[in-house]
């Protein structure tokens, strides 16, 4: 019998870094729970070894941007959830809650177990409220960081806080110059968030609502930001065409060294940084829907007279071709809505009857789903999103119910409210997690409905 010295490693440390490299994520998942020094060599080396495997899956071999705390481990496991055969094992039908305006979050348990620590943050928020007469739709007029989010309610922007699973009194931020048409656009993976008018869009930090940065744009009519890029949509009613407008965010603008003799929205006297137009694209189709991005690349419908509808993707540093994705029989194939991740592009066509999903590094088609044959009710899609880690993707139907497909856990849920809200409310989508000597051990993806303005009595 062979007896081994403890103090002495199997194999050398650069040796068993470089199997790892080539090995797949089943096996790498297996050697992080082999034993305690495996686990830690793979958790220290991140920049060594995740860095080298997310790299091949990425665009033109750019790397994506990272998040605050985020490993490059993470990004990896995120790509290998979309990327795995998506099977939905569950498909289960939620009533949201609703709760006040300064009410806590509901927990699904009773006490807290000992040596346990329960954790809250915010996954996703949107608004519900009547448009051009329509029963209470859900909109994207949100931006959700882990617990902050801000919105849009009839022209004015608001902000609340999470604090543990209590939400803070609703603070309202001024918005001078932006006239009433005033919106919030999207925003992922970014420290600000756009706050646009009739001819300005203001982009201001997530953490403590100061201007970042400005554009003046006539004829805006929405936009959608990822890290430092802004794509904005102008609409022409003679053409019956849009054109798009790529803006560059300037980041950590020292607005204190910048002085001018007028105002501001900042300080008095404080000169506020213009955001650089990258390029823009004319003639392309007529919505922002249709127009996808992220940190290195552009996509965006093209308008075709026959029955191909192609789909163009360009790098946005130079604006050079990438790739065109072509979708035959447009009928059945519409492509209403793309949504870009880091890593994959989701199409949805024909309202829905059709969800494709395709890795970006090699355009290779990964999925292919139907929501009609997940919902018990056919509904159209809206608008889609996917949620802040990428683990899961987040559909809004035209009939106000929520559709959320889990990819980590390959299930999806369905959230609707049989007692419809006469009044705004603020539909916020949550994770509680079990927390036990700095490991997750259980976790639970809610949703639920905050009335945002106490209901006015008439007597």
């Amino acid at each position: 019998m062979i007896k081994l010295d403890p103090s002495k490693p199997l194999m050398p440390l650069d040796i068993f870094l470089l199997i790892c490299f080539y090995a797949d994520s089943c096996t790498i998942c297996k050697c992080l729970r082999g034993c305690k020094e495996w686990n830690d060599v793979l958790n220290d080396h991140d920049e060594h070894l995740w860095r080298m495997k997310v790299k091949p899956f990425s665009p033109d071999c750019c790397l994506p941007t990272r998040m605050h705390g985020e490993k490059w481990k993470d990004i990896y496991a995120i790509y290998n959830i979309w990327s795995r055969p998506l099977v939905i094992k569950s498909v289960a039908y939620f009533e949201v809650p609703t709760i006040g305006p300064q009410s806590e979050l509901p927990s699904s348990l009773g006490h807290v177990l000992d040596n346990h620590v329960l954790t809250y943050r915010l996954v996703a928020g949107f608004i519900a409220a009547k448009e051009d007469g329509k029963d209470i739709l859900l909109s994207r007029k949100c931006v959700t960081a882990k617990d902050r989010v801000v919105y849009i309610l009839k022209g004015e922007l608001w902000s609340t806080t999470l604090h543990g699973r209590k939400f803070g009194p609703d603070v309202q931020i001024a918005c001078p110059r932006l006239g009433p048409e005033t919106r919030l656009d999207p925003a992922i993976r970014s420290d600000t968030y756009p706050v646009a008018g009739s001819d300005m869009v203001k982009f201001r930090r997530l953490d403590d609502d100061a201007i970042e940065a400005v554009v003046n744009e006539r004829l805006s009519e929405e936009g959608h930001l990822c890290g430092t890029i802004y794509a904005m949509n102008s609409y022409d009613e003679n053409l019956m065409r849009a054109s798009l407008s790529l803006i560059r965010v300037p980041e950590n603008f020292p607005l204190d060294t910048f002085k001018t003799s007028g105002e501001s929205d900042g300080e008095p006297g404080t000169a506020i940084p213009h955001g650089e137009q990258i390029s823009r694209i004319d003639h392309i189709d007529d919505s922002l829907n249709a127009v996808a991005l992220n940190e290195n690349l552009l996509a965006y419908r093209t308008w075709s007279g026959d029955s191909v509808h192609p789909i163009v993707f360009l790098r946005i540093h130079d604006q050079s071709e990438y790739a065109t994705l072509l979708l035959n029989d447009m009928e059945d194939n519409l492509v209403l809505h793309l949504l870009m991740t880091r890593f994959h592009v989701i199409v949805v066509c024909g309202a829905g009857r059709a969800v494709y999903v395709h890795e970006l590094a090699s355009m290779k088609r990964l999925h292919t789903f139907s929501l009609s044959k997940l919902l018990d009710k056919p509904s159209n899609v809206d608008w889609v999103d996917v949620t802040m880690d990428e683990n899961g993707l987040l559909f809004g139907m035209e009939d106000g119910r929520l559709v959320f497909l889990d990819l980590h856990h390959q299930k999806a849920n369905i959230y609707c409210r049989m007692v419809p809200c006469q009044q705004e409310a603020l539909w916020l989508m949550y994770r509680e997690s079990q927390i036990k000597g700095g490991r997750t051990v259980s976790l639970e993806d809610r949703v639920v409905c905050k009335v945002l303005r106490e209901p006015l009595v008439t007597i």
